[in-house]
């Protein structure tokens, strides 16, 4: 089954008030590629949220991305005006 078809049939089984969804799935694999499955079918702002609501409950996840973030490339005017429409850094509010 196709990714387009699967986001369906989750749509069809979660119902008509949820317009964007993201899945994300591991199992056990030594491959990496073989073990997630990720499905998309929202805006980059979307994700983000989905993303930052996950890590509020998840430490380790929380940890390991608190490693990253000084390695990340943003959109320099993006990232000033959100710190403006929202006073501060954001990300010191909840990490």
């Amino acid at each position: 089954m196709k990714d387009k078809k699967k986001l369906k049939k989750i749509k069809e089984i979660l119902g008509p008030e949820y317009k964007e969804i993201a899945v994300f799935a591991a199992k056990k694999s030594d491959n990496r590629e073989d073990r997630t499955i990720s499905l998309v079918d929202s805006d980059s702002g979307t994700l983000a949220a989905m993303i930052c609501n996950y890590l509020k409950t998840d430490p380790v996840a929380t940890a390991i991305v608190k490693e990253v973030v000084p390695h990340l490339d943003s959109d320099p005017l993006t990232s000033a005006m959100f710190n403006l429409s929202f006073g501060g850094n954001y990300h010191e509010q909840f990490i």
